[in-house]
């Protein structure tokens, strides 16, 4: 399979129906744990429309998600976005993902 078949992109003229099982979008529910995408939008390797596919099939069934699209951002982000996108993730997961008080 091909990254475009499986990481989000349902609309592979290839094989539609395998392409649609295998996609992480065709799968949110009102109950899936909370997710951040972060994305750059010249992302050379992987189109931004798949984590924009995702995002918006969280959407349709109010399942938590934060997009983050990183405009010039690559595949791989430069040391100017990094710390944001780190204090940004680190917020994310404070917010979601609380640990119970220890005794």
């Amino acid at each position: 399979m091909t990254a475009s078949m499986t990481s989000g992109c349902t609309g592979n003229s290839a094989a539609p129906d395998l392409a649609r099982a295998a996609s992480t979008s065709t799968y949110p529910t009102p109950h899936a744990a909370p997710l951040q995408l972060v994305h750059g939008d010249a992302d050379p390797a992987i189109p931004i429309s798949q984590s924009e596919e995702l995002a918006a099939a969280y959407d349709r069934v109010h399942a938590p998600i934060e997009f983050i699209r990183v405009p010039g951002g690559g595949h791989v982000f430069d040391d100017p976005d990094r710390q944001r996108l780190i204090d940004i993730g680190t917020d994310f997961l404070q917010h979601h993902w609380t640990l119970p008080a220890t005794r």
